[in-house]
């Protein structure tokens, strides 16, 4: 890399915060797995259905010889719904049973503020009116599963790759005068390989390069394999372990980061993002992204969060939350803790289950103001958002929020120019493919 990035680490367990975006309520009876919980002081009561959670705190593990505490049990987290409501107390029902709930505080997510009653205090600034147009946006041949640009052939302009047609299917396009993608050349992976992502960059020096992340359905792990442009055409190299993430910190020079799957269970781990680098003509990966408390990463990315010259590290934990890593090790900020901030069907099945990924972040600068932008959506309603946040100084806040029509299948920041960065975002909707490109600038 030109410019070295400073990345903040730390080596110790995470110290959580209250949730600015949940309501504490007091549970004062409790029958099997129905509750009673005291409302009466509540700002916005909850409605029949609401979600909520109970936290049981874990024990202290102590040495019986020395009387030395080692630490604790891991937390206990206690769902369920509400089932009535009276004036000034709610009943609610648990997922499973369990005694000594009395007592115990009951966290509800606030409800979701319609666009239009939303305060500009809620966001860094006013609700945006309206929709804003893309750069240009254009229909696919068919639904695609990833996206990448860059200049694979060396010709000077920027190809449109996607993958995951068709399946297995790679094809680069040209953008012509009129925003048309115009085909140059496809690809056919091996039918037993399912695509979860593409990236591409020129590795330490090395040619620009394609990289197309598939999980391996015969091997039951997932492979990364490079392309390079070859006479007219993709040619594909030996492939290697783990799974691509790509990230622009800051509208700064692209870093390819690599995971590996480390467990074949009922659910699996990914590894500590590590960087990609190019020696000896193999990829391997090379210094790890530390993060406290957490051994599995599923998306991240940079930021300049507080415009000191420091790096964060944001990323999200596999439920969903956008997590934030400061310089000293207490400082972590979970957000939002109730509720997942993206959804991806990118997906694959080991051991008979269904893993998902969650979308990658992006990061860029607005004003001297990092931002980061996350996709949070609905398949079922065939509804999504980009979400946008930046950091006040005391929490990591909404200050944008972008309705698009349609399921997100992945989203990536690439940089059209030196000085420019633009969002890619392909998406399906009423069974159709769609490929949008946004300014950041125009944010």
């Amino acid at each position: 890399m030109n410019t070295p990035i400073k990345i903040l680490l730390a080596f110790t367990v995470l110290f959580t915060v209250s949730p600015l975006s949940a309501q504490q309520a007091e549970i004062v009876k409790q029958d099997g797995k129905t509750v009673y919980i005291d409302i009466s002081a509540l700002e916005q009561k909850p409605a029949k259905g609401s979600p909520f959670t109970i936290t049981i705190e874990g024990e202290d593990i102590i040495n019986p010889k020395t009387g030395q505490t080692l630490g604790k049990t891991p937390e206990t987290i206690i769902k369920g719904r509400i089932t009535n409501t009276e004036d000034l107390f709610a009943v609610g029902k648990t997922e499973k049973q369990t005694a000594d709930l009395t007592g115990r505080e009951v966290a509800f997510p606030k409800q979701e503020q319609k666009a239009e009653d939303i305060k500009s205090d809620t966001f860094l600034e006013d609700f945006p009116s309206g929709t804003p147009a893309p750069l240009w946006q254009t229909a696919l041949e068919q639904p695609a599963k990833a996206v990448a640009a860059c200049d694979i052939d060396g010709d000077g302009e920027t190809e449109i790759i996607l993958a995951g047609l068709n399946k297995n299917t790679l094809s680069v396009y040209n953008l012509t005068q009129d925003k048309k993608l115009e085909k140059k050349t496809s690809y056919n992976l091996a039918e037993d390989k399912t695509v979860l992502t593409a990236d591409c960059a020129a590795v330490n020096g090395s040619p620009v390069t394609l990289f197309v992340s598939v999980f391996d359905n015969l091997r039951q792990n997932l492979v990364n394999y490079p392309f390079t442009w070859q006479d007219n055409g993709l040619k594909q190299q030996k492939g290697f372990e783990g799974i691509i993430n790509g990230i622009t910190p800051n509208n700064g020079q692209r870093m390819l980061f690599t995971q590996k799957l480390l467990k074949h269970d009922k659910t699996f781990v990914l590894s500590e993002p590590a960087q990609l680098n190019f020696k000896n003509n193999n990829y391997k990966a090379g210094k790890e992204l530390k993060t406290a408390g957490l051994k599995s990463i599923f998306a991240f990315n940079f930021a300049d969060l507080e415009n000191t010259g420091l790096i964060n590290t944001v990323y999200t934990t596999k439920q969903g939350k956008i997590r934030l890593q400061f310089k000293d090790k207490e400082d972590y900020i979970i957000f939002p803790k109730d509720g997942s901030i993206s959804y991806s069907p990118n997906s694959f099945v080991l051991g008979g289950k269904t893993q998902r990924f969650y979308l990658p972040l992006a990061s860029f600068t607005d004003n001297n103001k990092a931002v980061i932008a996350a996709i949070t959506g609905d398949k079922k309603s065939q509804k999504a958002s980009l979400v946008f946040f930046k950091w006040t100084g005391e929490t990591f806040a909404k200050y944008k929020i972008f309705p698009i029509e349609g399921t997100i299948y992945d989203m990536k920041q690439t940089p059209f120019t030196v000085s420019d960065s633009s969002l890619l975002i392909i998406y399906n909707y009423d069974g159709k493919g769609f490929l949008a490109v946004y300014e950041c600038a125009n944010i």
